[in-house]
């Protein structure tokens, strides 16, 4: 089949696809910081949505949604302005995306999904299980997204989730690609295997968020997938 013009990519999220924790590196590179102003900072919980424009604008540009877009030559389309998020508010999004955009403008949907147990008190109850709120909350992004006739990606930041989606939305699934081998998730718990990719690697922060290499990998993880659906994806430039 032939590839499908890819104009536009709407991303949900959380941190992760904010990129928190990128504005250190401008900071250490460009105004003097070290990892233990870095690390001050983190623990004194200021906004990062302050650290200044120029901050900002490195987080933004070199976190995965903008990484895979230039890539693509196509647009991000990032609802949520600001740092963290679950779940329920990507679902909340995804209900009333006519606030955020023209849902015909969308080629398609990337949810990076949160930790599942994000959820208000007052819905818990609702729910028997852990695995019971992963099923829901996949099940209803592959709802909303049908229901805008919008082909939808996922990718895991929980094992757990991760492994629903591999068994159940394989054809959505997007595994991360790292190191000649697919994982079901970016599992920050994995120490061992994505050390080099988190922050908190170099051992002088405790920020376990996707470092600038962590994001790199994501975005190669997300074109592996776009360009090898059938039918593929295709860069407008192309």
């Amino acid at each position: 089949m032939e590839p499908s013009k890819l104009k536009s990519i709407l991303f949900l999220g959380d941190s992760f696809t904010w990129g928190q924790g990128l504005q250190y590196y401008h900071l250490i590179e460009n105004k003097a910081w070290d990892w233990e102003k870095c690390s001050n900072f983190l623990e004194s919980r200021e906004r990062f949505e302050n650290l200044g424009y120029e901050a900002d604008e490195y987080r933004r540009t070199n976190a995965f949604p903008n990484l895979v877009c230039k890539e693509l030559s196509c647009r991000p389309i990032i609802p949520q302005q600001e740092n963290g998020g679950d779940n329920p508010r990507i679902i909340d999004i995804l209900e009333n995306i006519e606030l955020f955009v023209t849902d015909n403008s969308v080629d398609c949907i990337i949810t990076q999904f949160s930790c599942p147990s994000r959820i208000n008190d007052n819905e818990r109850y609702k729910f028997k299980s852990i695995d019971e709120i992963i099923n829901y909350q996949i099940e209803t992004i592959n709802d909303l997204s049908n229901k805008m006739n919008k082909p939808w990606f996922g990718l895991a930041w929980k094992k757990e989730v991760g492994n629903v989606l591999n068994t159940k939305y394989s054809e959505n699934h997007i595994p991360i690609q790292y190191k000649g081998k697919e994982h079901n998730s970016f599992d920050i718990d994995s120490m061992i295997k994505f050390r080099s990719l988190i922050i908190g690697g170099n051992d002088k922060i405790k920020d376990f968020h996707p470092n600038l290499e962590g994001h790199k990998v994501i975005k190669d993880s997300i074109i592996h997938k776009l360009t090898r659906v059938r039918p593929p994806f295709e860069r407008i430039g192309n």
